[in-house]
């Protein structure tokens, strides 16, 4: 099982994921740094209104930039909104960052012929619970540009999908792990 080029392609998209979420966090944490030091740097920056629950684009104005009131300016962002964003957005980073390893270990575990150990039971359950914690975390959201403030809480049924998927799989494994565990026993 060694030769599944199934499951190497699939270890390596799950390795390249894991240097992009690295990559995504250290990029936006010297942003975030930047914009601490040099809010003006971003003076051309800026989203249009949010509403709740939508996805936001944050563009750069070209020429002559001009106060319009569709738009909010990134220099403008209030600071507690602003660090807020940065943890949510760093905490989804890092706890995908981690349900992927433990995928990784699941893909590396069948690879092996390890598959129904005690860990990928393990592996499964966190995955589980960091879909959970990703569904709380991805539904929370607080924009506030001074004279525009926007704040929403809901719950993201993916990714609580995943983590019902994620339980499911991980009693399928505990019951193959203890009939191979009695397997053992008996011969």
């Amino acid at each position: 099982m060694r030769k599944n080029n199934l499951l190497r392609v699939a270890s390596a998209v799950f390795k390249i994921c894991n240097f992009v979420l690295l990559f995504a966090a250290v990029a936006l944490t010297i942003i975030f740094i930047h914009l601490q030091i040099d809010r003006e740097f971003y003076a051309d920056w800026y989203i249009n209104k949010p509403v709740a629950n939508e996805t936001i684009t944050l563009k750069k104005a070209y020429g002559e930039v001009e106060d319009d009131p569709a738009k909010l300016y990134v220099k403008n962002w209030n600071k507690a909104s602003l660090y807020f964003t940065y943890f949510k957005f760093m905490g989804v980073i890092g706890i995908t960052f981690f349900a992927v390893s433990e995928f990784l270990k699941v893909i590396h575990s069948v690879r092996v012929r390890k598959t129904f150990g005690r860990q990928n039971v393990v592996s499964f359950r966190r995955i589980g619970i960091y879909s959970i914690v990703l569904s709380f975390l991805s539904g929370v959201s607080d924009w506030d540009f001074g004279n525009h403030h926007v704040s929403s809480v809901h719950l993201d049924f993916t990714y609580l999908i995943i983590a019902l998927l994620a339980f499911i799989f991980a009693e399928i494994f505990k019951e193959g792990n203890q009939l191979m565990e009695e397997n053992k026993l008996t011969v």
